[in-house]
C-alpha cells in the first residue's frame, strides 16, 4: 500500500506539468490567435526580467508561495480539479466566497499604513466577492452553503492575523489576490470550455478584465513595488511574520481544495479529478444524452424524458380547434388500449426470468 501511495504522490507532483502540455497542445482557433498568444507570451516574459517582483518583500512573498512543493502541488491539482464537473467548481468556488469576503472586509476596516496604501490604490483591481458572487450566479449556485470546516479555519485565520497585527493582513492579500491576477486570466478559457460556461469566471481577472496583457503586467509590477515600499517599513520581524502568513493561507487554501478527500484514497481522487479536469478541458463536456424509454412508454408513444405525447408542442400558440380538443394521457391515466397495445404492456411488465445454467459433461 506505502508503494501505491508513493506513485500517487508522485504522479500528483507531475500532474500540474502534464495539465500545462495538455492545454499547451490544444490547438487555437486560428493563425491570427496563435501568434496573438505568442506576442502575449513574450511580452509577458520580457516585462519580468527586470520586475519588481525579484527583489524585496515582493520576492520573499514570491517564494513563501512556492518553497513547499507539496503544498504548490495540492493547489495545483486542486484547481485544475475544479473543471472536472459544475458542482466541485460551484462548491469549492462558494468556499472562496466566504474567504474572500472575510479578507475583504478586514482590509476595508485596516488602518495600517503597511497595508492601507496598498488596498486604496489597487483595491479596485483586487476586490473578488461580487466577481465571485457573479460567478455562482452564471450556475446557479448563489447563495453559497454555509462554511466547511476548512473554509471557517481559513477565516479564523484571517480574522486572528488582523487582531495580532494588521501588517500580516498583507500576507494574504499577495497568496489570495496576487496569484490569480498574475496567471487567471491565461487560464479562464479553460474554465470556459471544460465546464461549459458562457465566459471565463470573472475571479479570474478581477477588476483587471479590459486590460490587455501588456497593462496587467505593468499593473502587477506597479503591485510588487507597492509591496516592495511596505517592506521598507516594516520592522524585520513584521516583515518575517508576513512571509509566514503568505505561507498560512497557501496551506489553507490547499486544504479548502481537498475537504472532502479522505484517507489513503485522498491523493487518487485528486488525481482522478485533476485527470478528469484536464480531459474535459482539452475535449469540452460530454454531452447528456437522453434516458432510453421502457416498452409500454414507446408503445403509449411517449417522448424522451418521460413527457406524454405532445407535451414538446406546449409552449406553441394553440389554435382554436386545439383547445377543444383532450389533453393527452398521462401515465396515471392511461386510456383504453386496444388489444396489440395491452399485449405490448403486459410484457413490458413482466419480469424477464433469468437462463438457465446448463452444466457440460466433462470427458474422461
Amino acid at each position: 500500500m506505502a508503494d501505491i501511495l508513493k506513485i500517487v504522490a508522485g504522479s500528483l507532483v507531475r500532474l500540474p506539468s502534464a495539465f500545462r502540455a495538455s492545454a499547451q497542445a490544444l490547438q487555437l482557433e486560428s493563425a491570427a490567435a496563435a501568434a496573438q498568444q505568442l506576442a502575449r507570451s513574450r511580452s509577458f516574459t520580457e516585462g519580468l526580467t527586470n520586475s519588481n517582483a525579484l527583489s524585496g518583500l515582493s520576492a520573499a512573498l514570491n517564494t513563501a508561495a512556492i518553497d513547499d512543493p507539496t503544498i504548490g502541488a495540492a493547489i495545483g491539482v486542486g484547481e485544475v480539479s475544479l473543471l472536472a464537473d459544475r458542482e466541485r467548481y460551484a462548491r469549492v468556488t462558494g468556499k472562496l466566497h466566504h474567504v474572500h469576503a472575510t479578507l475583504e472586509r478586514a482590509l476595508d476596516k485596516c488602518t495600517s499604513p503597511i497595508v492601507r496604501p496598498l488596498w486604496e490604490q489597487y483595491g479596485a483591481y483586487l476586490a473578488r466577492t461580487e466577481l465571485i458572487r457573479a460567478d455562482l450566479e452564471a450556475v446557479g449556485a448563489y447563495p453559497p452553503a454555509a462554511p466547511s470546516l476548512e473554509t471557517a479555519c481559513y477565516i479564523q485565520v484571517i480574522e486572528q492575523a488582523a487582531a495580532e497585527d494588521e501588517a500580516l493582513l498583507l500576507g494574504h492579500v499577495h497568496s489570495r489576490f496576487v496569484a490569480e491576477l498574475a496567471g487567471g486570466a491565461s487560464v479562464g478559457w479553460l474554465y470556459r470550455r471544460a465546464l461549459g460556461l458562457e465566459a471565463a469566471p470573472a475571479r479570474l481577472v478581477g477588476g483587471a478584465a479590459g486590460l490587455d496583457p501588456r497593462e496587467r503586467l505593468l499593473l502587477l509590477d506597479d503591485i510588487f513595488g507597492e509591496i516592495n515600499r511596505a517592506g521598507q517599513v516594516c520592522t524585520m520581524r513584521q516583515e518575517a511574520r508576513i512571509v509566514e502568513s503568505a505561507r498560512a493561507g497557501c496551506r489553507a487554501t490547499s486544504h479548502l481544495y481537498h475537504e472532502e478527500e479522505h484517507g489513503p484514497r485522498k491523493m487518487l481522487t485528486a488525481a482522478v479529478d485533476g485527470a478528469r479536469g484536464v480531459a474535459r478541458a482539452s475535449f469540452g463536456p460530454a454531452e447528456e444524452k437522453a434516458p432510453r424509454l421502457s416498452l409500454s412508454e414507446r408503445a403509449l408513444g411517449f417522448l424522451p424524458g418521460g413527457s406524454p405525447p405532445g407535451a414538446g408542442a406546449e409552449a406553441a400558440p394553440l389554435e382554436a380547434s386545439t383547445l377543444a380538443a383532450p389533453s393527452p394521457p398521462r401515465r396515471a391515466e392511461l386510456p383504453n388500449l386496444s388489444a396489440a397495445e395491452a399485449r405490448a404492456l403486459k410484457l413490458a411488465r413482466r419480469t424477464p426470468t433469468p437462463p438457465r445454467k446448463h452444466s457440460v459433461a466433462r470427458r474422461m
